[in-house]
Formats: C-alpha cells, structure tokens, sequence
C-alpha cells in the first residue's frame, strides 16, 4: 500500500514537472532530461511511469481535458458562464491545463492525433447550441460565431504566461458584460451572474472532491453567505462582482 502510494506520488511529480517544461518550451523544445533534472526522480523511475515523452505529454492532454466538463444547471447559459470563469481561473493556478492548451495547440498544427475531448471550443459551442434550443438566446446570435469570439478572448492572452496575470478571470466575466445584453433573451438577462469568487470556490470543491453537483450533471447553487453575492450580475452593471 506504502509503495502504491509513493509511487502515485512519483507520476503526480513527474506530470506536474513535465507540464511546467512544456509550458515553457514547448513539446519539441523539452527533454526528459531536463523534467529529470527538476523532479529529481532517476530515468528508471520516469520510465516505469511514461515509456517515452510521447506518454508523458498525453498524460498531460489527457488531464488537461477533464476540466472540460463543466457542471450542469439551469438556465444554460449560467452553467456556460460560471464554466468559461472556472476555466480561465484554472489557466491562471494551474500549470497542467495551460501546458495542455499548449501541446494541443503545437500538436494539432504538426497534424499528429490527439485525444478526444480537449477542444474548449467544442464544449462552449455544445452548450450554446443547448442554450438555442431552450430558447435562452435571441435569435439573432450565432453560437459558432459567439464560441469564436470567447474562445479568441482567451486566446489574445498569452496562454504561456498566462500565470503571470491574474486579471484573465475578471477579463473574461468582462467580456460576458457586454456580450450577454446582445445574446441572452431579455426575461433572462437579469438572472444571470457574474460571480468571480465562485469560479475559484467551485474549483476548490471538484479539486477537493466535495459534492458540488458532480461532473456533467445537474448541480445546484451553493447557499449565498454574501447578500450581494446572491445578487444578479446585471443588478450593478459597472461592477463585477468578486
């Protein structure tokens, strides 16, 4: 048990330490040398682990992907919202997502076979297509197109530093403030939220494997200790709420 243990840790280490090197210089641009050379872990140990770097960067995309999952609620275009805050608030904490979005990047230019699922795209076109269907946004909106613009805002940061700026949350709850009065019908503009603190508790509570509506499934809001947490995001346009 002592020994599955340590060696859980070992391969958590080894894909922590890899995911920092691909961050910073890309899938051609990392050797196993070097990820040894910062998880002082010997070859043998790394290669029990992952037969090669080829392993080791699937690892990485592999894990990358299942933040990709976001919580399921009504109306759609909250579980839209509160996923495109978690998602920029886990590039901001989290090396492994940012070196994922990295790899896939590179890897989809070279043309080389990725695992399924990994396309931020695919998941915010999926859920405002959903939002379409349940009559949540004016008919004028384009969801490819709006898919297109939210994933280009995330783009314009640089997705390889983004660590270094911790603005990309509020940045992306921005771009939902001016963008929601042009897609969301008006009945259901002034439910919506924009609450930045909750990107980073809900975060906390999958990380910590707390009961927070579990992945892909119908989820229900925490209680608001915060009155002007509970508060609707349009109540005080000027300010988000943090």
């Amino acid at each position: 048990m002592a020994q599955q243990v340590r060696g859980l840790k070992t391969s958590r280490l080894i894909v922590e330490t890899a995911a920092q090197v691909f961050c910073e210089r890309g899938y051609e641009g990392t050797s196993t040398t070097e990820i040894l050379s910062r998880c002082h872990v010997t070859r043998g140990a790394l290669y029990f682990h992952f037969a090669s770097k080829q392993d080791l960067a699937l690892a990485v995309l592999t894990e990358g992907s299942d933040v990709l999952l976001p919580l399921r609620r009504r109306p759609v275009l909250q579980s839209l919202i509160d996923f495109s805050l978690e998602y920029a608030y886990r590039l901001q904490t989290d090396v492994v997502t940012r070196a994922s979005v990295r790899l896939r990047t590179e890897l989809e230019y070279q043309g080389a076979a990725l695992p399924e699922g990994g396309d931020v795209r695919e998941v915010i076109l999926g859920l405002l297509r959903e939002a379409e269907k349940a009559g949540e946004i004016v008919p004028s909106a384009d969801p490819g197109e709006i898919a297109d613009v939210l994933v280009g805002s995330s783009a314009s940061v640089s997705l390889f530093r983004v660590g270094q700026e911790p603005g990309l949350t509020r940045r992306v709850a921005t771009l939902w403030r001016y963008l929601l009065p042009a897609v969301a019908v008006p009945g259901l503009l002034m439910s919506l939220q924009l609450v930045l603190n909750q990107a980073e508790r809900r975060l906390r509570e999958r990380l910590a494997g707390m009961p927070a509506g579990g992945r892909g499934e119908e989820a229900t809001d925490p209680p608001a200790d915060d009155p002007q947490e509970a508060r609707p995001g349009w109540a005080r346009p000027a300010t988000l709420m943090g």
